[in-house]
């Protein structure tokens, strides 16, 4: 993480670039979860965790390195569990969670993506939902980088996040059908997904936003809402 006085430390500029998601999967979360026990996968830097638990909400995380928030786990007293997703079996029965969250986590993964989902399913309540959320590929962004050769994402920056932050950055974003296929081929039935930007309403933003209003397939974000099979 980055030091200095002048400096944010990176959760604190993560949470300032990410709190408009973090108010829409919160008010998902109001419209999904009907009781029971929330599963958050990879929950770090656990700032949705942290106003879960000022809810009352009971909530357990997943992080394949939680002591590098060991301070806020402690300060707020959160119930997180250590488990890498992508080789390990949740430490969980069979149907025990109502709602689990797996939010800008896929994009991450590296290794066994299909084994994470499958462990997800297992865990999750026969009547539960799982909501994914996750960059969308065919975003504007990424299709004006594309088109001006720049390709898509900053490969070496996102591989050295594993030495900086102690995860793995975004390995590959992925198209909606794409998602659709992970998730019918591991016992998943799609309900619904929507295209999601979140952007301050600016007026400089009012461009973007209005071409974003006429074609939502190019928004930034994929959130899907699905049970199990």
């Amino acid at each position: 993480m980055e030091k200095g006085s002048n400096k944010k430390l990176w959760h604190e500029k993560y949470f300032n670039s990410h709190y408009l998601r973090y108010v829409n999967d919160l008010k998902l979360i109001n419209e999904y979860f009907k009781g029971g026990e929330i599963l958050e996968i990879g929950g770090f830097p656990f700032h949705l965790t942290t106003v879960l638990k000022k809810l009352n909400i009971p909530t357990t995380s997943v992080d394949i390195q939680p002591d590098r928030a060991k301070n806020i786990i402690s300060d707020y007293k959160l119930k997180v569990i250590a488990v890498d997703i992508e080789n390990n079996k949740l430490p969980f029965g069979n149907d025990s969670f109502d709602l689990i969250l797996f939010n800008e986590v896929f994009e991450h993964l590296r290794i066994d993506p299909i084994h994470a989902l499958l462990e997800i399913n297992r865990v999750l309540a026969r009547n539960g939902i799982l909501i994914l959320t996750t960059p969308n590929f065919y975003s504007l962004i990424r299709i004006k980088s594309y088109l001006l050769g720049k390709g898509v994402g900053v490969p070496y920056q996102e591989f050295m996040k594993i030495k900086k932050i102690g995860h793995m950055g975004h390995i590959r974003t992925y198209s909606a059908v794409q998602i659709k296929e992970f998730l019918t081929h591991t016992n998943f039935k799609i309900e619904t997904y929507s295209y999601k930007s979140y952007r301050p309403q600016k007026i400089t933003n009012l461009p973007l936003r209005t071409i974003e209003a006429l074609i939502p397939s190019i928004r930034t974000y994929l959130t899907f809402i699905t049970t199990k099979i």
